[in-house]
This record gives structure tokens, C-alpha cells and sequence, in this order.
């Protein structure tokens, strides 16, 4: 595997120009490289959303058991209904500040672990994309007796694009 010494990669993995044409080896092994970066940036966005999701729903269980409890109080406290309706309703606007808290919290984590998955995907697809374009400015896959692809039906319309 001489070729593998003569592909080069830059430090962000972007592959450069070779010296040799690209196997389909080295072809498939940067391929599966890539796919394996995908995967694993999928699963590390799905992690920190299961997360996010899961700290969540424990801040709103919490939220909600304190709305709970609110009301208990009110109505054991029906001697002191004015005095109890009115720690009723403070509780009740600070526990919707604290839902509403939470809410943005679990919002703005949501958008920041979104943000990173879509510039990772994009980064990770431009690899793959460069890995191909390497692919086949290399000639590798083609028919080198006839420098013809092999699907002719592709060099047909490579040929009327440089018609154009």
C-alpha cells in the first residue's frame, strides 16, 4: 500500500492532492473513516438531547410537585383563606417564572446542541464530499484503457457539459 504514504491530509482531515491516483481501497477507507465520524456525531447529538430532555422533565417534575403541594396548602387553610390564596398566588407566579425558566434553559440547550450537530454534519459532509471529488479527479473508478467511467451513461453527460 505505497499509495497510502502519498495521500497527504491537512490538519482538519481535509484530504489534499496525492501523488498517485486514489485507490478504491484507500477510496473505501475513508469512506468508511467519514461515515464512522458521522455516526459518532449523531450518537453524541442524540446523547446530549436524551440528556437535555431528561434534565427537563426532572426540573418540571419538581416544578409541578411544588404546584402540587401549593394547592394542598390551600386548601387545608381554609380558615385563612385570604392569607393562603395570597401565598398561593406568589408561589404560583414564582413556580411560572421557574417553569419558564427552565423551558428557556432546556430551549437554549436544545439550540446550542443543534448548532454544534449542524456544523459538525457540515464539516463531516465536506470531508466526504472532498473524499469523493478526490475520488474521481484521481481517475480512480474509471476504465483507464478507455478513460471512461464505468457507467457510460455519465461521461455522456460530462460530455454535454463541456459542450455548454
Amino acid at each position: 500500500m505505497s499509495n497510502e504514504k502519498d495521500i497527504k491530509t491537512a490538519s482538519d482531515g481535509a484530504v489534499e492532492t496525492a501523488k498517485e491516483i486514489m485507490t478504491t481501497e484507500i477510496f473505501h477507507a475513508q469512506l468508511v473513516k467519514n461515515t464512522f465520524e458521522l455516526s459518532k456525531a449523531r450518537t453524541a447529538y442524540a446523547t446530549e438531547i436524551t440528556d437535555l430532555q431528561q434534565e427537563y422533565d426532572d426540573t418540571m417534575d419538581a416544578i409541578l410537585e411544588k404546584e402540587h403541594l401549593a394547592n394542598l396548602e390551600l386548601r387545608g387553610a381554609r380558615e385563612e383563606l385570604e392569607i393562603a390564596k395570597e401565598n398561593y398566588e406568589l408561589t404560583l407566579r414564582q413556580l411560572k417564572k421557574e417553569r419558564n425558566e427552565a423551558g428557556r434553559i432546556h430551549n437554549e440547550g436544545k439550540a446550542e446542541a443543534k448548532n454544534r450537530w449542524a456544523v459538525a454534519n457540515e464539516e463531516i459532509q465536506s470531508k466526504r464530499h472532498n473524499i469523493f471529488e478526490r475520488y474521481r479527479n484521481s481517475g480512480g473508478g474509471t476504465l483507464a484503457r478507455y478513460r471512461r467511467s464505468p457507467a457510460p451513461r455519465l461521461d455522456q453527460r460530462q460530455e454535454r457539459r463541456n459542450e455548454r
